[in-house]
């Protein structure tokens, strides 16, 4: 039996690297390589530095009291209007006229919204808000991270409910002044190329899309967006869980045509605001990686006893200092709010993902420590799994969850997606299992692996991998009103019995 400390095996290993193109570094928003050692020396400078750029119709008197922690205060006497500066700042500083929100509908129905006409149609929301008696009670990043210009034409696929749809649709762009798309509808609707025909139409220059996204286009095929002149194209995102590498090289080469910077992106609803990602012209890209921590922020990997666990080692992912876009508190129960993420480690802001560092100080999640499968002492991250599954040119989508075993704890069991045109057998059940086994080792080797024509995800896009433990081990179904169509979790129960 291996001996554990806390921390989680890192067996994936990618060593393919993308340096910032030299065009895109000249014209890039942020180059200079100090910024981040700057940022540590002083983080309450570095973020009043960012502070400047807003608005304010008070200043502060004091940029963080941490005294109480883990209750922080920013910017204390300040004060500023969030729908001040994404709208009326700009229409008084000449982009009246210009484009804020372009909205298409899935019909084809579409309108467009200057800073002018949203100014106008905010102003009536919120009288009729007053007139019920509402009285007054984040940019979210989105400039260095989107290498966000006031000429882009910026498009983040994330439902508007969802925290990035306020965040990166909303507030980001508009907050920089340039003009951002909103699509309300299906990527299949009328065809499989509808996100390609959005890009076309509008000349988007930004894309910001999900991981599980970018895995469903790959098993449609490169036909759908080769139908589209996508030159436009100059920058693209993830968000939502980590992204395997070969879904990340496919996005960079068939979307962005191998000349468009790709930044995976990590944070949380918690957190307010992209806290681990690269900054385009200046960060070596690694497909897989999320790279380094936005500068000021004070990420770190550390194992269960609080140890950081150095290089090639794979632990729980924490943030050692406040920022301005944290969670206060959890509303009326703020003994939760310090049990949940400041309990595990004292003054530290526990994650719950797990992560590894290697050797250039970049991280790689690896997901919720929740979804570590124990298999003989050793600690896997399912992410990591899911990423050799995907490597193989049979698999468009896997999501791999660990059930009970009498002799190994755990044994790691694989729902896979195959892309289109490739047919379930037994052949390839025994090809994918020793194409995982020779990626990133035989302890990794699922011992089950089930075809699913969908995986169960929530309408952000993310994998429900709790329902998919419901399912391979005979339980009642948890909860599925979160997910975008819970048809798909009861039509893998009936197939998984039938297996067995």
């Amino acid at each position: 039996m291996v001996q554990n400390t806390g921390g989680i095996d890192a067996l994936l290993q990618e060593e393919r690297i993308f340096p910032p193109p030299a065009d895109f570094v000249a014209k890039a928003n942020l180059s200079d390589p100090d910024i981040y050692a700057k940022a540590a020396a002083d983080p309450e400078g570095f973020w009043a530095g960012l502070a400047e750029e807003l608005d304010w119709f008070q200043k502060w008197d004091t940029v963080l009291d941490w005294s109480d922690a883990p209750f922080a205060k920013w910017f204390i006497g300040g004060k500023l209007n969030v729908s001040y500066n994404c709208i009326d700042r700009h229409v008084k500083n000449g982009r009246r006229n210009k484009a804020a929100i372009v909205w298409e509908g899935e019909p084809g129905d579409w309108k467009v919204y200057t800073y002018g006409d949203l100014l106008r149609e905010v102003c009536q929301f919120a009288n009729g808000l007053k007139s019920l008696g509402v009285q007054k009670g984040r940019p979210a990043t989105a400039k260095w991270i989107f290498d966000l210009k006031e000429d882009d034409v910026y498009w983040c696929t994330a439902d508007i409910g969802w925290v990035t749809g306020h965040s990166y649709i909303v507030y980001g762009p508009l907050a920089n002044g340039a003009t951002t798309v909103m699509y309300e509808g299906s990527p299949d609707y009328p065809d499989r190329d509808r996100f390609w025909a959005v890009v076309a139409k509008y000349g988007v220059s930004i894309l910001y899309t999900a991981p599980t996204a970018i895995r469903t286009f790959m098993r449609w095929g490169e036909s759908y967006p080769q139908k589209h002149d996508m030159s436009t194209l100059r920058l693209m995102g993830t968000v939502g869980e980590p992204i395997n590498p070969e879904a990340w090289v496919w996005y960079w080469q068939h979307i962005g045509g191998g000349r468009c910077p790709v930044v995976d992106t990590w944070w949380q609803t918690e957190t307010g605001s992209i806290m681990i990602a690269p900054i385009p012209g200046l960060t070596t890209l690694k497909p897989g990686s999320a790279t380094k921590a936005f500068p000021g922020i004070e990420a770190e990997i550390l194992d269960g006893d609080g140890n950081p666990v150095g290089p090639g080692s794979g632990g729980y992912l924490v943030v050692k200092r406040p920022w301005p876009s944290m969670l206060r508190t959890v509303y009326g129960d703020p003994d939760r709010f310090i049990d949940t993420y400041w309990s595990r480690y004292d003054g530290i802001y526990f994650t719950a993902d797990g992560a590894r560092m290697d050797e250039d100080g970049y991280f790689w999640l690896l997901g919720r420590v929740d979804d570590v499968i124990n298999v003989s002492g050793h600690r896997i991250g399912t992410m990591e799994v899911e990423s050799a599954l995907v490597d193989n040119h049979k698999v468009a989508e896997a999501a791999c969850i660990g059930k009970d075993h009498a002799v190994k704890g755990q044994a790691v069991v694989a729902f896979v997606t195959l892309k289109d045109g490739v047919d379930m057998s037994d052949d390839v059940i025994t090809e994918l299992k020793a194409h995982v086994a020779g990626k990133i080792g035989a302890m990794a080797r699922p011992d089950d692996i089930h075809f699913a024509a969908e995986l169960p995800k929530t309408r952000s896009g993310k994998i429900m991998r709790r329902l998919l433990r419901d399912v391979a081990e005979g339980r009642a179904l948890g909860d599925t009103t979160t997910l975008a169509d819970p048809t798909v979790v009861d039509s893998l129960k009936t197939q998984y019995g039938d297996e067995e």
